[in-house]
Parts: C-alpha cells; sequence; structure tokens
C-alpha cells in the first residue's frame, strides 16, 4: 500500500498539465487537420487522465 503515497500534490499537477495538453492543444491540431476521430480521443484521454490523478490525489489524502 505504500504505493499510494507517491499520488502527491505534484504528481496530480503533473497530470493536469499533460492532460489540459492533450484535451486542448492535440484536440485542436488533430481538428484543425480533419482527424475529427483521433481529436475525440485526445480529448478522452485528456479528461480521463485528469479524473484519475484526481481520484488517486483524493484517495491519498483522505484514506491514508
Amino acid at each position: 500500500m505504500r504505493i499510494l503515497h507517491l499520488f502527491d500534490k505534484y504528481f496530480l499537477i503533473l497530470m493536469v498539465i499533460q492532460g489540459g495538453l492533450l484535451g486542448l492543444i492535440d484536440y485542436a491540431k488533430f481538428k484543425r487537420d480533419d482527424n475529427f476521430k483521433l481529436a475525440i480521443r485526445a480529448k478522452f484521454v485528456g479528461i480521463v487522465s485528469i479524473l484519475v490523478a484526481i481520484i488517486l490525489y483524493l484517495i491519498t489524502n483522505f484514506i491514508y
């Protein structure tokens, strides 16, 4: 269970930045290149990665 202590505020910041870049910048680039399926996937993966990071951060802070 020591692995849950790795999900601290720095991990959360890193994942929010990464998910934001994927969901905003890559989405716009793929949409501009007329690759709509890939654009929607990029936005979905960006949002999911942010949500997973938030959930892991909350679990770390409130359970342990």
